[in-house]
C-alpha cells in the first residue's frame, strides 16, 4: 500500500495525469469538423502535368 500511495505521488504518475487532463480538456473545446450544421460544398483543383523523362523505345514522348 505504502508502494501504492508513493507511486501516485511520483512525479511519474502526476506528468502523466497532467498529460490526460490536458488531452480531455483540448477535445472539450476543438469542435469536431462534422459538427456543423451548415452543409459546405468542397471543391478541388487538379493539376496534370507531363511525366519528365518518360521514353518509349528510345524516343522521348511528349
Amino acid at each position: 500500500m505504502t508502494q501504492f500511495f508513493s507511486f501516485v505521488r511520483s512525479e511519474l504518475f502526476l506528468s502523466i495525469m497532467g498529460g490526460f487532463a490536458l488531452g480531455l480538456a483540448g477535445m472539450a473545446l476543438v469542435k469536431p469538423a462534422s459538427a456543423t450544421s451548415e452543409k459546405v460544398e468542397a471543391n478541388a483543383v487538379l493539376i496534370e502535368g507531363t511525366m519528365q523523362g518518360a521514353t518509349d523505345h528510345g524516343k522521348r514522348v511528349r
